[in-house]
């Protein structure tokens, strides 16, 4: 039996961009210029960039797919088209892509916040991304959204059972506060409980949850109880949202 199996073209190309030399250099020099510009370097000489390529693979990685880096390529293309739209913020090419790669991304909340004005010129690509912005719409709040990554463990917390592991820019917290709003304006008469690994955080955690939920605890009868000490689980501090009706 044949070991081969038939690969897509964006498959073998984004298998490959990482080892791209001239995506590295590109990516290299923006960094540099960045570093020389926020440190004041200003006896360095700045690297010559070629703005048009380096726009292009940015392009090229937003829309990775297929292979387990995809994630790391859509945020290398995120950083490269900050960091020039840093350097070169009246570079129409540059705003035009930023918008481009946000879009492609899903970071909507980048794109609302730096190009509120952005439309793409494609027609079936602008009907895409509103689409998608529609999607990632957070349920308590029309004027966010979610990033893809967050939309999916979203939609699978209401199951019995789930675990994820997510690193700290991932907006854990910012998924469990939302979940937990959206089950109280529900109506749900139910307890939550949200277990903090130091005692230093349950103060900001708890602040964060009383701003954001505001009169609503209060007009469905709930109160938030914290509590902080080792269990049997070694956990340090918790914080529980009780109904009290």
């Amino acid at each position: 039996m044949s070991n081969y199996r038939n690969v897509t073209f964006g498959e073998h190309l984004f298998s490959k961009i990482d080892r791209n030399t001239y995506l590295q250099s590109l990516y290299h020099d923006i960094l540099f210029n960045y570093s020389r510009r926020i440190f004041r370097l200003r006896e360095v000489e700045e690297k010559k960039i070629n703005i048009e390529d380096a726009l292009g693979f940015a392009d090229i990685l937003s829309k990775s797919e297929g292979t387990s880096l995809a994630e790391i390529h859509k945020t290398r293309a995120q950083e490269m088209v900050a960091l020039l739209y840093y350097l070169y913020p009246d570079n129409e090419d540059i705003r035009y892509y930023l918008g481009e790669v946000l879009a492609n991304t899903g970071n909507f909340l980048g794109l609302d916040r730096l190009l509120p004005e952005y439309e793409t010129a494609d027609t079936l690509e602008r009907i895409c991304m509103r689409f998608n912005k529609n999607y990632l719409v957070v349920p308590t709040s029309e004027g966010d959204r979610f990033f893809p990554a967050q939309k999916e463990i979203y939609d699978k917390l209401s199951r019995e059972e789930l675990s994820f592991s997510a690193p700290t820019s991932m907006g854990k917290t910012f998924m469990m506060r939302t979940l937990i709003k959206q089950r109280i304006t529900e109506g749900a008469k139910e307890n939550f409980a949200i277990l903090i690994p130091t005692k230093a955080l349950i103060n900001e955690v708890s602040s964060e949850l009383i701003d954001d939920l505001k009169d609503l605890l209060k007009d469905n009868d709930y109160r938030i109880v914290t509590s902080s000490g080792l269990d049997c689980l070694g956990t340090e501090a918790q914080l529980h949202f009780r109904c009290y009706t």
